[in-house]
């Protein structure tokens, strides 16, 4: 109960703050003023009108003394009102601006991070800050706004809802939103430079972030035609690239970028990984994340996710915020009261003893024993009293939650029924919302008449907060307790009106309107009888979830359509065949691109067993194939694939030999070509058969597969889509054909004709305007083709061009093999070994990120001979190291039946041994490489097999004197001379060192001297510095066998010299122990 002035006497313990108007020359106690008591005052008043009858007449007696008081006060202190500007408002306290408690430490972290990614060219860096609810984790990070702000960062923010977890990276986009903003409005200057900065680095894919942010318009004009297509796992890899490229477009040493996002334990998945995209990003600097969430347990997603990062060893500092210690506490309560801190000890330690120091608890606290006239400020000895026996006596809630509850209680019944309405919302409510709830007359039907005027009675007491336009709950546990006192049997209704409210208003925001109204009729369907209202909201599902899916949010997309699947209620398939063809189709995908695979398997059984026609299932076989790629089951995706391509008219003949089948459809594919001009290809009609033009799409797909897989199918597809395509017209996948027709024409030995048509695939390309294959045609040109007749560098940019297009296409797949025959070339180039080990951890992050696993581990091998070379290893003869263990790597690769891996791990190890002295060894890895019939080879792996598979051989037959290996060493000879003859500045060095090796072998010493002679000028003059380092250690070795010591001498410190140039110090120190020079 209240506790009157004048029932306090001398008697009681009692605490009197003397808190009169302090001396002019005082500083150190701040002047009370009206401002800051008044709603201590208005709250006691409202705590009296709700009293009963049996407090009557006390309540009037304490209500004249307040009025007495009031009129004293204000006329006492009317000046000083103009000087609490300064002053910041929270709830019914005031705070001084920009205090914190017993947090220096903790923003003096946030800050000294902040200057580290301001200053520096470092990876971005990361601070989550975590403690239990009501510690001040929000008000914590939200203190360094405004320093970051007058620093020139660009400081911006968003909060995940517990109501709205379905909402596709609703927290993400609101804070890039907030930076729309703020660059739009800001100097011209910046805007233009953000404007350039983004077309620079992000060039067309600002139509994919468009979007998500519409704002971006504002910024920068994006053409129509830059929408992109992209479904399935491709748009979810995209979107994080997208978002890479913009933050590192954005954020700059002169505009440091701080993002923010609060309650990260609300985040959807997809939000988690675009945080774990940007903050692993090496290629974005000035970039800071913070975020904050409360406590969680390990299996928690975001546990799992942070143990990633951490195991990643991403620059990330941890900041755990407790409650508040006494002294703490003390500071914080005599500010509130204006007083020195020793007048207001006996309160605080009162306060903390009852709320442990916990900030929400203890203002929560503060507030009831105000209302409860326990403290009171009397204007006529102008201070603050308290009982402190009393306030410890107080029974009181265990939490901060309780106290609210009491609290929102008290409020008139209106005002407690707006704040039910919005709770339904989550923690923020936007003005649009608000303003259809206000439509027509259904508001009165919940006991609230004017919405906006209760809502603005909840500000005045602290429970909401204005935010512009829109409002949001002062803390989440206020929304948490209004929505609690709606009644179970109530809530649904609220949800399904407001729901309906929000649709039937949707042009206030139709950005947003969709899914706040779909989450919202989901939460009240159950209450739903009709057939036909049940079938509406199950459609608005699937419209939410294509929505999501075109956003790449799939948890989401998967949530909204099982809500529409299990409003169908019974026999949906003969009632609604077309909407459970979308449902469980789509059900599907989503299911697809987060990894359920058996709940996807389940609703695609469906669509199988219910599909009326073949047409009704080839988007879900689709979907099937591309799964089991993903995980990487090619066989069974080649299995299921070739069937759906029978039955489009396109079935495969498979055979034991199948060489022969390949010479057969080689040799009528040739015949359907011959004697066609260049033109009439170019010319050709447009496929219109819709079945051929699925069956060209599904062997693009399976081409790949087929090809890893080692299984022969590869060039029965290849020929098979150009067949296609000669005999049904042009599609979007013909440009494609004609390049692995070329491929195969490279194997066959038609090296001309596969120029010829590697070319026409380019024309094609440029003449359709379609750049969807460019990846696969670049792939396979500048991998097979283009390197049969330029050097290696030549086909580095159109590589990484691929990749980029591919990305931006979201032909991840292609992408992939493009960077990584990229990583490849660059170490045969001979390129500084420090380079290319900076590249290939580059893209193997960036392979990993996209589950690309087959082709990063294609480039282990290189990787780790590179480590090896350089001196990072313990065995430099071993592929054993940082980034791979031979015994495993080869374990699965035979497991697996991938040969071509396999031949590659055994192809690096034997050059290794060789490069590192151990001949015998790489015989034997040797002879197990040759065991393995590799049925297609590129160029660079051909030539690359021959030569090193010579060199062992020449070695081997000086060591042995057998025969049989000069014999081996003549054939490697005979192999490169081919590839020499089109394409000497990527062969004739190698030739003419195997040429060397064979005449030192046979005797032969004159030949042999000039042969090595022209192999290093040779490899000079092309920059191989490699295998320049390599003939001119051979040299070397040939000088030491004809007793020219000094001439050997020099041959090894050049060859020591060379190597050291191109980086492999492990290799040079080995020149200097085992030859003097």
């Amino acid at each position: 109960c209240a506790l009157p002035i004048f029932e306090i006497s001398c008697s009681m313990e009692t605490s009197l703050l003397r808190s009169m108007v302090p001396d002019a020359k005082d500083d150190s106690v701040p002047a009370i003023s009206p401002e800051n008591i008044m709603p201590f005052f208005s709250q006691s008043k409202a705590v009296l009108d709700a009293k009963g009858a049996v407090e009557k007449t006390r309540g009037i007696a304490i209500e004249k003394e307040i009025e007495k008081e009031d009129d004293v006060f204000i006329r006492v202190h009317q000046n000083q009102l103009s000087d609490m500007k300064r002053d910041r408002k929270m709830g019914t306290h005031f705070f001084q601006a920009n205090k914190l408690y017993g947090r220096d430490k903790h923003l003096l972290t946030i800050m000294n991070t902040y200057r580290k990614v301001a200053q520096s060219k470092s990876s971005p860096e990361m601070v989550v800050v975590s403690g239990y609810s009501g510690t001040g984790k929000t008000s914590l990070v939200l203190r360094m706004q405004k320093p970051i702000t007058d620093m020139g960062g660009v400081f911006i923010s968003g909060k995940f809802d517990r109501f709205r977890q379905m909402e596709p990276l609703s927290a993400i986009t609101a804070a890039f939103t907030g930076f729309c903003k703020q660059i739009a409005k800001g100097n011209m200057e910046k805007l233009h430079q953000t404007r350039n900065a983004i077309k620079e680095k992000v060039g067309s894919l600002s139509g994919f972030l468009v979007n998500l942010i519409p704002n971006l318009s504002q910024i920068i004009q994006i053409p129509a035609s830059t929408s992109l297509n992209v479904g399935g796992l491709e748009a979810q890899r995209i979107l994080q690239y997208v978002f890479r490229l913009f933050v590192r477009a954005v954020a700059t040493p002169s505009q440091p970028l701080v993002l923010f996002i609060d309650d990260l334990q609300w985040a959807d998945p997809m939000s988690l990984d675009v945080i774990d995209s940007l903050v692993t990003d090496a290629e974005i600097k000035s970039f800071l994340f913070l975020g904050s969430h409360r406590g969680i347990d390990g299996r928690h997603p975001l546990a799992r996710k942070l143990r990633s990062l951490e195991y990643r060893q991403v620059n990330s500092t941890k900041i755990v915020l407790g409650n508040l210690s006494e002294k703490d506490t003390n500071e914080m309560v005599s500010d509130l009261l204006r007083t020195a801190p020793i007048n207001s000890f006996s309160l605080s330690n009162a306060v903390h003893r009852k709320t442990s120091g916990n900030v929400l608890f203890t203002l929560q606290f503060l507030r009831s024993i105000c209302d409860e006239g326990l403290m009171r400020f009397s204007s006529e000895y102008n201070q603050w009293q308290w009982d402190t026996a009393m306030i410890m006596s107080k029974k009181i809630a265990d939490n901060a939650v309780e106290l609210i509850a009491h609290k929102i209680l008290l409020l008139p019944e209106q005002t407690q029924n707006a704040l039910k309405l919005i709770s339904c919302l989550g923690c923020h409510c936007e003005k649009f919302i608000l303003t259809s709830m206000s439509t027509g007359d259904g508001l009165a039907n919940f006991g609230c008449i004017d919405l906006f005027a209760s809502i603005e009675l909840n500000v005045k007491e602290g429970l909401v907060d204005r935010m512009g336009s829109d409002y949001r709950f002062a803390h989440d546990h206020i929304q948490q307790v209004a929505y609690s006192f709606i009644a179970e049997s109530e809530r649904g209704k609220m949800h399904l009106w407001i729901g309906n409210q929000v649709w039937t208003n949707k042009l206030l925001s139709s950005e947003k309107a969709l899914f706040i109204a779909v989450g919202q009729l989901n939460k009240g369907s159950i209450l739903i009888d009709e057939t036909h209202e049940r079938v509406r909201i199950a459609r608005l599902n699937l419209q939410a979830a294509e929505k999501s899916k075109s956003l790449a949010a799939f948890v989401p997309a998967a949530f909204y359509l099982h809500a529409g699947i299990s409003l169908l209620g019974k026999n949906p398939w003969t009632n609604y065949y077309d909407l459970c063809l979308q449902l469980y189709g789509s059900c599907a995908e989503a299911n697809f691109c987060i990894g359920n695979f058996d709940v996807m398997e389940g609703q695609l059984k469906e669509v199988f067993s219910n599909a009326r026609c073949l047409d009704d299932e080839l988007e879900s076989f689709f979907i099937f194939v591309s799964a089991l790629i993903a995980q990487n089951k090619m066989q069974e995706a080649l299995e299921v694939g070739l069937l759906v391509s029978a039955q489009l008219g396109e079935p495969f003949l498979m055979h034991s030999n199948m060489r022969s089948i390949i010479m057969v459809e080689f040799a009528k594919t040739k015949k359907m070509i011959e004697g066609k001009l260049d033109d009439e290809f170019l010319t050709m009609k447009n496929m219109n058969d819709n079945h051929k033009i699925a069956a060209m799409r599904l062997m693009y797909i399976l081409a790949l597969s087929a090809f890893q897989s080692d299984s022969g199918v590869f060039p029965l597809i290849c020929l098979r889509m150009m067949q296609t395509s000669l005999k049904y017209g042009l599609c979007d996948e013909s440009a494609y054909s004609f390049a692995v027709l070329g491929v195969l024409c490279c194997n066959f030995g038609q090296i001309n004709e596969a120029l010829r048509f590697g070319q026409l695939s380019l024309r094609l390309l440029d003449i359709s305007k379609v750049n969807k294959c460019l990846p696969g045609i670049y792939a396979c040109l500048y991998t097979a083709i283009i390197p049969h007749f330029h050097h290696y560098r030549s086909s580095l940019q159109p590589l990484e061009l691929g990749y980029n297009v591919g990305m931006r296409n979201g032909d991840v797949s292609y992408a992939t093999v493009c960077i990584r025959q990229f990583c490849v070339h660059l170490f045969h180039c001979g390129e500084e070994l420090a380079t290319v080990e900076r590249i290939m951890r580059k893209y193997d992050k960036i392979m990993m990120e996209l589950k690309q696993e087959i082709y990063q581990k294609q480039n282990f091998p290189y990787w780790q001979a590179v480590l090896n070379l350089m001196g990072h290893s313990h065995d430099p003869e071993q592929l054993i190291g940082e980034v791979m263990n031979q015994q495993q790597l080869l374990e699965e690769t035979i497991g697996c039946k991938r040969s071509r891996s396999t031949a590659i791990i055994y192809h690096i190890q034997s050059w290794l041994a060789y490069i590192f002295g151990n001949h015998e060894s790489a015989s034997r890895i040797m002879e197990k490489r040759q065991a393995i019939i590799l049925t297609t080879n590129p160029p660079f792996l051909s030539c690359s097999l021959s030569f090193v598979e010579g060199l062992i051989s020449f070695a081997m037959a000086h060591k042995t004197g057998e025969t049989k290996w000069s014999v081996l060493g003549l054939k490697c000879i005979e192999e490169i001379e081919k590839y020499s003859t089109r394409a000497p500045s990527n062969c004739k060095h190698k030739l003419l060192v195997l040429q060397a090796e064979s005449a030192f072998v046979a005797g032969e010493y004159q030949i042999a001297q000039e042969k090595y002679d022209e192999a290093i000028d040779s490899a000079g003059k092309n920059n191989f510095i490699q295998d320049q380092a390599l003939a001119f250690e051979r040299q070397g070795i040939f000088h030491i066998n004809q007793g020219n010591t000094s001439m050997a001498s020099l041959c090894f410190a050049q060859a020591h010299s060379a190597y050291l140039a191109w980086g492999a110090k492990r290799k040079a120190d080995l020149i200097r122990v085992k030859f003097s020079f």
